[in-house]
């Protein structure tokens, strides 16, 4: 009986270590690996967008302080034994990417996570990951390469490719962004120019006042863009998983 009491003893502080390691005190880190929980959550039969979206304005609301936060929720999200979880940890990260500011790109480049996903694309990774995961892996890899400013990110890819790792043949369409263009801020910022000018009394001529409203247009259709492009991304990442999943299924039909 002491035997199984030390084990039970033993077994509830490991529990109680985890639980102080995933949980955390910091009110931002808390908040962070609560919306990551939320958008990769084992339950989801698909990505949930509206939570996707809660991370990447919770990131661009102080990419400083939050990007780390989230990186290492992801981290732990990526670190669980769950193939679907792993699949919607990458898909928020391809989110948060895609529509985060460019200094969330600089903290992923410089974090566990990436080191983690790295590890993963090699085949190195300890337990294997699924090969729907690896290859949602490499896909990454190889667009944070062509898309992203970071050096570490093309160093990665071309390192792969020494070690020669193949990468997933995809159709690329090179007529969208890969990256959400910052449109929003720059319609902000013109209108927070022109209300300090009418504040201050400056006097307008008509042809500069035609002029800014141009600016004004150009700006909101900007915005406008910027939404269709992140929907059409949201929608493309989506029916990318819905295809590979239906493939998965048609595979495990013809093998039966």
């Amino acid at each position: 009986m002491s035997l199984f009491s030390n084990l039970k003893e033993k077994l509830s502080a490991k529990l109680d270590e985890f639980k102080t390691a995933t949980v955390p005190g910091d009110p931002l880190e808390k908040q962070a690996f609560e919306l990551v929980q939320k958008a990769t959550s084992e339950t989801l039969i698909s990505p949930d967008w509206n939570a996707n979206l809660s991370c990447v304005d919770f990131i661009n609301s102080d990419v400083r302080l939050s990007s780390g936060r989230v990186l290492r929720a992801l981290k732990q999200s990526m670190a669980k034994p769950n193939g679907k979880v792993q699949s919607l940890t990458l898909t928020l990260l391809e989110t948060c990417v895609k529509n985060c500011a460019a200094d969330f790109h600089a903290h992923l480049a410089a974090s566990e996570l990436w080191h983690d996903l790295l590890t993963i694309a090699s085949g190195a990774a300890v337990p294997p990951v699924d090969a729907e995961v690896r290859d949602q892996v490499l896909a990454l890899v190889e667009d944070f390469a062509r898309a992203l400013a970071p050096a570490q990110f093309q160093t990665a890819y071309e390192a792969l490719l020494d070690q020669g790792v193949n990468f997933p043949a995809r159709s690329v369409d090179d007529s969208a962004p890969y990256l959400t263009p910052p449109a929003a801020a720059a319609l902000a910022e013109l209108e927070l120019e022109a209300q300090a000018a009418q504040d201050a009394g400056a006097a307008v001529s008509e042809p500069d006042a035609l002029d800014v409203a141009s600016q004004k247009v150009a700006a909101a259709a900007a915005v406008i863009k910027e939404k269709v492009w992140r929907a059409l991304g949201n929608l493309n990442a989506g029916y990318n998983s819905a295809l590979r999943q239906f493939g998965k299924q048609m595979c495990s039909a013809a093998t039966m």
